[in-house]
């Protein structure tokens, strides 16, 4: 255990830091139906569009490891409970992860330093997202509505992402840093084509579920009320299959993605993330910590999006919130 009160400027809130992680207290409902031989992951917060917090983080983590070893469970579903699948991490958690700070108005955004940054990102995308990525079980992604943030990358490295036909795919971290905040940019290209990837990173244009189909980051597309049915019969199909054929065959994709160059794409870019978090903005340009600091977080939004919203084919994608 860290002497927290012996490291100058250990960052209260870093990724890396356990001390305050109580997993308890996660919005992630698990569940195990050996019949079908099948465990689901539900994102359960819903009054936060089902935003992801640092105890959710290090659940998903957790239910990963489990269902690799549990022999009775062949695949494993992730969906959102409520309005949307989910819209990524909780917006006030941006930046904290990094070890950023928001500061008092009138003063400097808090830099934090490269070692947190890099720390964090390793984590982030080698550990926590690579632990989907990698699972020796079937991934099934679920998606309806919001598919967004950190989440939309769920539907990018899942085996098979089923979305209903009101499901809009994006992030809004690409309109305040652009594309290297992506960690995952070789699974973009490999997986939706290189014109499509630099379309949807470098201007954050929101992909809404026909054209998710069509350029391939999606398998099927159903309406919203046959998502669940349909999503079942891929889990029955897959319950067929004997257990350890699916394992052997997961572990043959990862081999052969590590072939291609895609799977270490990722070692190879958090580093770009870190340097993403730390870039520096002309006066001219739109800066979210400096926004959120003097505007409030809501507002900071509305400007990032206002100047888009203006441009055909740009503009944010809204789904009611039923």
């Amino acid at each position: 255990m860290v002497d927290r009160a012996k490291v100058k400027g250990l960052p209260e809130m870093h990724v890396l830091n356990t001390d305050d992680v109580d997993t308890s207290k996660t919005h992630i409902l698990f569940d195990k139906d050996y019949d079908r031989c099948c465990a689901t992951v539900t994102l359960n917060r819903p009054e936060k569009l089902n935003a992801l917090t640092k105890e959710d983080f290090y659940r998903l983590m957790e239910i990963v490891e489990e269902v690799e070893v549990d022999d009775g469970i062949k695949s494993v579903v992730i969906k959102g409970n409520g309005p949307c699948f989910s819209t990524g991490a909780d917006a006030a958690f941006l930046g904290g992860y990094h070890g950023i700070r928001t500061p008092k108005s009138g003063e400097k955004v808090q830099r934090a330093p490269q070692r947190d940054r890099l720390l964090a990102d390793k984590w982030l995308f080698t550990k926590f997202y690579e632990s989907w990525a990698k699972c020796l079980k079937v991934t099934i992604c679920q998606a309806h509505s919001y598919a967004q943030g950190m989440c939309l990358w769920y539907a990018l490295l899942s085996d098979i992402t089923i979305a209903s036909d009101d499901a809009v795919f994006g992030h809004s971290a690409y309109r305040m840093t652009g594309p290297s905040v992506d960690g995952h940019i070789g699974y973009w290209i490999l997986k939706i084509g290189l014109a499509k990837t630099k379309e949807m990173l470098i201007t954050g244009k929101y992909m809404e579920a026909k054209e998710a189909l069509e350029c391939g980051l999606v398998n099927e597309v159903v309406p919203r009320d046959k998502l669940d049915e349909r999503v079942g019969q891929w889990v029955q199909a897959v319950s067929l299959m004997p257990i350890d054929g699916i394992v052997a065959g997961k572990a043959a994709f990862d081999v052969h993605l590590n072939m291609l160059g895609i799977g270490n794409s990722v070692t190879v870019a958090y580093p770009f993330h870190t340097i993403t978090t730390s870039m520096k903005f002309e006066p001219e340009d739109f800066s979210f910590f400096k926004e959120r600091r003097d505007k409030g977080l809501g507002e900071a939004f509305k400007e990032r999006d206002a100047k888009f919203n203006a441009i055909p084919g740009f503009q944010v994608i809204k789904r009611p919130i039923k």
